[in-house]
């Protein structure tokens, strides 16, 4: 609708759409009984601007909505659409790879035996890793000699890990 409004007049537009000019209220249609013949009756008490968002009152242009390094959850996906983004930038999720190292160190649901442990840091560096975007990628347990670490770093590093976390006593 593209005309005025004028005083007891109303016109039927769709949410979001402009407010024509003339109008100062928007009822909702479940608060409105059609009559027939281009008559409606407003069933519920209305006021001036009910209903009515300003341009701009959401975001205005220039706007930072969603700061650089933020995990896209879906109120952040949300919010990008709202403001008509069809795409955003973003980065790769880091990988991070974990190695526990230790000759004292056993898996959960092993045979425990004097002098040993159960290797359970790993376990909460990657759900930390994970809740904030990265991927997690545990390389398990390196014996406590140079080569068994440095075979898991390598294989770290040909994974493609943009960190390796080592944890150890």
């Amino acid at each position: 609708f593209d005309g005025a409004v004028g005083q007891g007049q109303a016109v039927r537009i769709f949410t979001g759409a402009p407010l024509p000019h003339g109008a100062d209220t928007i009822v909702i249609q479940e608060n409105v009984r059609d009559l027939g013949g281009g008559n409606i009756e407003v069933v519920e008490p209305t006021a001036e601007w009910r209903n009515i968002r300003r341009v701009g009152l959401d975001f205005s242009k220039g706007d930072v909505l969603l700061e650089k390094g933020r995990l896209l959850d879906p109120a952040a996906l949300s919010l990008a659409a709202s403001a008509n983004h069809p795409r955003v930038s973003v980065v790769k999720r880091p990988l991070v790879a974990i190695i526990a190292t230790g000759d004292e160190l056993l898996q959960p649901g092993s045979e425990l035996g004097p002098d040993q442990i159960i290797s359970s840091n790993a376990y909460g560096v990657a759900a930390a890793a994970q809740s904030v975007g990265a991927r997690a990628l545990d390389l398990g347990i390196a014996a406590d000699r140079k080569d068994a670490i440095a075979a898991l770093v390598r294989k770290a590093v040909a994974a493609g890990a943009d960190v390796i976390v080592t944890l150890g006593g």
